[in-house]
C-alpha cells in the first residue's frame, strides 16, 4: 500500500484553508443527512451557501472574485429571467472587467458530472453572463 507523500516541511502539503474546507464539507455531509434537509433542493441551497462562504473568505479565491451572489439576485439586478439556468452563483472578477458563472454541485463522492451537464452550464453561462453587463 502506498503512502501519501509528505511535503518537505512534514505536513501533507495541504493549506490550512483547504484543510478547513475539507473539515467543513465532512461536517456538512453529516448535517445534510438531517431530517431538516429532507429534499435535495434544500441540500443544494445549503451547499450553495457553503460555496458562497468559501469563495468569499478563502484567501486565494477572494483575491480572484468579489463576493458571489445567488443567480436569482444577480439576474434580477440585470433584468434577466430568474429561471433555473444551471447557474447558481455569479461573481465579479476582481481588478478586471468580467463575471464568473458558478455552479455548485453536492453529489455523492463517487458521482461524476456528465458532459451533458457541463455543456448545459457552459451554454447558460455564455447566454447570460458577459463582460459588458454593467455592475
Amino acid at each position: 500500500m502506498s503512502q501519501k507523500p509528505e511535503s518537505l516541511d512534514g505536513t501533507d502539503g495541504r493549506s490550512e484553508s483547504v484543510k478547513a474546507l475539507d473539515n467543513a464539507i465532512a461536517k456538512w455531509r453529516v448535517e445534510a443527512s438531517s431530517p431538516l434537509l429532507k429534499r435535495e433542493y434544500d441540500k443544494g441551497k445549503a451547499f450553495e451557501r457553503l460555496c458562497r462562504i468559501f469563495l468569499t473568505y478563502d484567501p486565494v479565491q477572494s483575491m480572484q472574485y468579489e463576493p458571489p451572489v445567488p443567480w436569482e439576485q444577480w439576474a434580477e439586478r440585470h433584468n434577466l429571467p430568474k429561471i433555473d439556468t444551471g447557474i447558481d452563483l455569479v461573481a465579479k472578477l476582481r481588478n478586471e472587467d468580467g463575471w464568473c458563472a458558478i455552479q455548485c454541485k453536492f453529489y455523492a463522492k463517487k458521482r461524476t458530472i456528465s458532459k451533458a451537464e457541463i455543456d448545459s452550464f457552459l451554454s447558460a453561462s455564455g447566454q447570460y453572463i458577459s463582460a459588458d453587463v454593467s455592475s
